[in-house]
């Protein structure tokens, strides 16, 4: 008999259960009181709800009594729509009764196992009628729990619909996910759980996203409107989008990764090889988006394994085909898939390591079926030839059945639920657009060339596009230029900002050709608010030449249009880190607001290009705008600008190495916030005062100021500015020679920096603490982190990093002629990297010395398996 791979086996425990770890749903207690009674009179369950609303947690909560009060073991089956044979299949292997390929000529086993131990029975997915049907007939005398997205019909069972939460409890989920203790935003959390619907799911995902962006209730209540104006009040759409538009490239890429997978899930192995990130580095980042809601992250046969929520999926499969980039990761699945069976076939765990994807590999050869590349399941089957003794003796005889049966061309068991949906016998295959009837096609002709400017926008884009094309073909250039128009505003309208700049760019370009001066400047007033307004200058400015278009203006003498294309630069070049461009451009803006003698103009620009400077290490030049603004923000009694002034000048004179004069402009800073209740930029300038506080040498006030912001930070939930507080404490104690606490308050920031999976400032912090433990005389620890620090330098290609780091840890080595060798390892790697860097010259002679001393005093050589890379990760692995 084959090694046991417990994937499908019974569970004895609630941490055992394929899901991430839940608590007990708020609001639910009467709900769960009726369906456990209705489990002990025999009743099979079947919940139903929309997606999110929470069905899985109550079946999650009704599992965790079965197991804890009754003492009763549990079987859990994830659903996709599944046949009869395969919950048998699985329900034989949940007690160690395997089947053969056909799993229906051994219910009569199952009944009898299921009988014995009597468990409850959870189907959590999808399944059809017909199925659970004939299943619960095998499962009779044990209670079921099915959770689905819609009632089931005409079966003896019960369906019991799972809806939104009450307003009370919502409110109370919400603020449980955000960490808000008192009520002090309740009418704001109130108005977003109206907006949300009170669905579960909706309300956490939003909750976290309010975290992330660092917002209050009032603040994110008007970023969940404009997202829901954007997704047509889809609640869960508007949610997901803010959630997913909050995290980092790294963060996105990998969710897309899994989202491009056929069942929205996969293991942490498949996903290193599919995306190429250390395997340690996505459970990290996984972490992180489990909190967030996005991801369920549990174990399966003792590894990571992470699992996309079916709104997450659906969501991130359509934000990739909208951009395009759907198939090419397919692709990369595809081939994933094979490159996954050559290498695993050679590992010693090699079939555990197939079984955790057993079921996405013959959902990605069934999806690769229909798109006539049925080969991947003949390779697939040949890559399991190896294993088929070994497959059929765990029971897995019916999916190499289904993985024949797809090679032989046979039909899928299931389409995609986004595709098999909706779909009627006369539609019009996938990849081909439905053709109107000949008497339609010129109905709708008819139609929009009827239609004058206003009504367009009441048309969708394609229908746009298809007009435009007739127009084209015509020659009508009028009409087509009222169509480009309709489509720009419609685009702003469905928040496509970035599209309706590229169309307002190709209006620019026609009106440029016909010398329309009318026309241009029209666009050109659409365009430049459009830009200052949104967040997708950077390309925009790729797609236009803004600067041909401020000469035109000029040339019109066209002033406020001048000022706005102007404004429209600068932040194309701030976003695009060209600081030193930007304080040209704000110079031109602040010579044209003096010109028309704007006074609100003038104190905005002289506060941008303050912050400009500094930024650009121009800290002298900075203060000559900070000295000017301030006054003007006095005389206009504009305390916010004055505040940002006076915090910019406190900046530069820290800079300059002034640190009692910063202090001072700080302390002013901080009046004025708090005379505003500015609780967040309150916490922010307590840091930077603390910090100057450190350099002026009054260390007890530099304390008791990064105190102060620190529990300020934590109460804001703003994690990465905490992390900066704990550095600043670090720098303090490090400063008073107190290793220990210097050393606590980096491990803090350490660790925080890992929570956001941000790995430059994990990188600096490794590297500090390498420094600090140094100091301590804590030699193997420094070492440790040191080798981390090498670790995350190799993952972000930062050569400098690697650089620095390898001379740091081959001083530390040369501590001991016993660890010449792998000095002489990391060395010469980091010189293929600089090989005119002096540090590591000098230390390569060093080392080739003490390797000649070693062998003369017949000292042994440690060595390392593997590269300098492979040493680096050794220690982070471990860690």
């Amino acid at each position: 008999m084959a090694e046991r791979i417990a994937l499908d086996a019974v569970v004895h425990s609630v941490e055992e259960l394929p899901l991430r770890r839940l608590g007990r749903p708020l609001g639910r207690d009467e709900l769960l009181r009726s369906l456990l009674l209705r489990l002990r009179q025999g009743q099979l369950l079947v919940l139903h709800g929309a997606p999110g609303s929470g069905k899985t947690t109550v079946a999650a909560t009704i599992a965790n009594v079965y197991l804890k009060q009754h003492n009763r073991p549990v079987v859990w089956i994830s659903c996709g729509n599944p046949t009869l044979s395969e919950l048998v299949a699985r329900a034989a292997r949940a007690f160690d009764q395997p089947v053969g390929e056909d799993p229906l000529q051994h219910v009569g086993e199952v009944r009898s196992q299921l009988a014995q131990h009597k468990p409850l029975v959870l189907l959590d997915g999808q399944i059809e009628a017909s199925a659970l049907a004939s299943f619960s007939e095998v499962c009779a005398g044990c209670p079921t729990v099915v959770t689905s997205e819609r009632p089931l019909p005409e079966g003896d069972w019960r369906n019991q619909p799972i809806g939104g939460l009450a307003q009370s409890d919502a409110i109370a989920l919400f603020k449980q996910k955000a960490g808000l203790k008192d009520n002090a935003a309740d009418a704001a959390i109130q108005a977003i759980v109206a907006l949300l619907n009170n669905g579960a799911f909706a309300l956490s995902l939003a909750a976290r996203s309010m975290i992330i962006a660092r917002q209050t209730p009032g603040d994110f209540q008007a970023t969940l409107q404009d997202s829901l104006e954007s997704h047509g009040g889809d609640a869960l759409s508007a949610a997901l989008s803010i959630s997913f538009g909050g995290l980092n490239d790294r963060l996105r890429d990998l969710l897309l990764f899994l989202g491009a997978t056929l069942r929205g899930e996969a293991s942490a192995a498949f996903l290193n090889m599919l995306s190429g990130f250390a395997v340690d580095s996505i459970d990290m980042s996984m972490t992180i988006l489990s909190r967030l809601f996005l991801v369920e992250r549990f174990q399966r046969a003792g590894a990571p394994y992470y699992r996309l929520h079916p709104v997450v999926h659906a969501y991130l499969k359509d934000w990739a085909l909208e951009r395009q980039r759907l198939d090419a990761l397919r692709a990369d699945i595809i081939d994933t898939t094979l490159d996954y069976l050559d290498a695993q076939l050679n590992m010693e765990d090699a079939l555990r390591l197939l079984l955790v994807e057993m079921d996405n590999l013959i959902a990605t050869a069934d999806w690769a079926r229909t798109q006539a590349a049925t080969e991947l399941a003949a390779d697939i089957l040949a890559a399991l030839v190896p294993l088929d003794s070994q497959l059929r003796e765990a029971g897995y005889g019916y999916e190499l059945c289904r993985l024949a049966a797809i090679r032989a061309g046979e039909p899928p068991t299931v389409a995609e639920p986004d595709e098999a949906e909706g779909e009627s016998a006369d539609s019009p295959a996938p990849d081909e657009p439905a053709q109107p009837q000949d008497g339609d096609e010129a109905a709708a002709d008819e139609q929009l060339d009827s239609l004058d400017e206003v009504d367009l926008q009441a048309v969708n884009i394609d229908q746009l596009r298809t007009a435009l094309h007739v127009a084209s073909q015509n020659k009508e250039e009028p009409r087509q230029l009222q169509i480009l128009k309709a489509i720009a505003r419609l685009q702003v309208s469905q928040g496509s900002e970035s599209d309706a700049i590229a169309t307002y760019g190709e209006l620019l370009d026609r009106y440029e050709s016909n010398a329309d001066a009318e026309g241009l400047l029209e666009v050109l007033d659409k365009l430049a608010g459009l830009l200052v307004s949104s967040d997708s200058a950077p390309d925009a400015m790729q797609q236009i030449d803004l600067r041909s278009a401020l000469t035109f203006a000029r040339q019109h003498k066209d002033a406020p249009r001048v000022l706005q294309i102007l404004e429209a630069v600068g932040k194309v070049q701030i976003e695009q880190g060209r600081e030193k461009e930007a304080v040209g451009t704000y110079r031109e803006v602040l010579a044209l607001q003096e010109n028309n003698d704007d006074q609100a103009g003038i104190l905005e620009a002289l506060d941008m290009l303050a912050g400009l400077l500094l930024r650009s290490g121009s800290a002298i030049s900075a203060l000559d705008y900070v000295q000017r603004g301030v006054p003007l923000a006095q005389d206009l009694e504009n305390e916010e600008a004055e505040m940002f002034l006076l915090l910019a000048g406190g900046d530069a004179h820290k800079a300059l190495g002034e640190a009692t004069i910063a202090v001072e402009a700080y302390e002013q800073a901080l009046v004025l916030a708090r005379s505003r209740d500015d609780s967040q930029n309150e916490a922010l300038i307590l840091y930077k005062l603390g910090m100057a506080y450190l350099d002026a040498g009054a260390v007890r006030r530099a304390i008791e100021m990064l105190e102060d912001a620190n529990d300020r930070f934590k109460q804001q939930g703003k994690r990465d500015l905490e992390s900066k507080v704990l550095r600043g404490l670090g720098e303090v104690n490090h400063r008073l020679q107190r290793w220990s606490e210097a050393i606590g308050f980096h491990a803090s920031a350490l660790y925080i920096a890992r929570e956001l999976g941000d790995r430059e400032t994990e990188a600096a912090q490794l590297r500090l603490l390498g420094q600090l433990l140094l100091q301590a005389e804590r030699i193997p620890e420094a070492l440790t982190r040191f080798r981390e620090a090498l670790h995350v330098a190799y993952e972000l290609d930062d050569a400098q990093q690697i650089v620095g780091v390898i001379v740091e840890i081959v001083t530390l080595l040369s501590r001991s002629l016993s660890h010449a060798s792998i000095a002489e390892l990391l060395v010469n790697d980091g010189l293929q990297r600089d090989p005119d860097n002096r540090e590591l010259t000098r230390l390569n002679d060093e080392v080739a010395s003490a390797k000649d001393r070693a062998a003369a005093r017949g000292i042994a050589l440690q060595v390392v398996a593997g590269s300098a890379q492979d040493y680096a990760a050794y220690a982070y692995r471990d860690n």
